[in-house]
């Protein structure tokens, strides 16, 4: 699957504002039918995201090293999600993300629209402009909306609105309907073994 036929299938409610490009590039999956794991994104895949995302130019240079390190933040963010979700205060992961960081160089925005910046272009840029929405996410408090589907087959995260934060899937139609027929399935099985 490429990105565009992956983007026609996201059925999972976009995040609010800049979020969203981040939700993006995090929903970003090569999924095996059947398979409880994801493998990391091709790297056509993710080039095609992050183009289309505008926060790489499309005549940039995207070479396998590259993916490499785009793919370690896809890692690590998840990880970082999964972490908020455990309610850890402390992870792994946050080392590894500022060590990305490191290779942006930021630059501070002020005027109209404050912001945070890389100083970076290319592969480096993109990476920092993801880790800018991350930051800016956590200084504002959208970030603790955003979490992984609780299916063991699907990986999507989602911006979770309900008002106790107490959302679990990417999408009711899809992982919550399958997630509830499984149950069902397994209770009947349940029922027909103890009768």
């Amino acid at each position: 699957m490429n990105y565009t036929q992956l983007r026609e299938h996201d059925d999972t409610p976009q995040a609010p504002g800049r979020l969203d490009v981040l939700q993006r590039f995090l929903n970003l999956h090569d999924h095996v039918p059947g398979v409880n794991e994801d493998r990391p994104p091709p790297l056509e895949m993710v080039r095609d995201c992050l183009v289309d995302q505008g926060l790489l130019r499309s005549d940039a240079p995207y070479r396998p090293a590259d993916h490499a390190r785009v793919v370690e933040l896809y890692d690590a963010v998840h990880a970082r999600l999964r972490s908020v979700e455990a309610g850890e205060t402390t992870d792994a992961s946050s080392g590894r993300i500022e060590e990305l960081a490191r290779s942006a160089s930021f630059r501070l925005r002020f005027g109209d629209e404050p912001g945070l910046e890389p100083a970076s272009e290319g592969v480096d840029g993109a990476i920092g402009r993801l880790l800018a929405i991350l930051f800016l996410a956590q200084l504002d408090g959208t970030w603790s909306h955003m979490k992984e589907c609780a299916s063991p087959t699907c990986h999507s995260v989602f911006y979770d609105r309900s008002k106790n934060r107490s959302g679990k899937w990417c999408s009711m139609q899809s992982c919550g309907n399958q997630h509830k027929v499984r149950a069902w399935r397994e209770r009947h099985r349940a029922d027909a073994v103890d009768a």
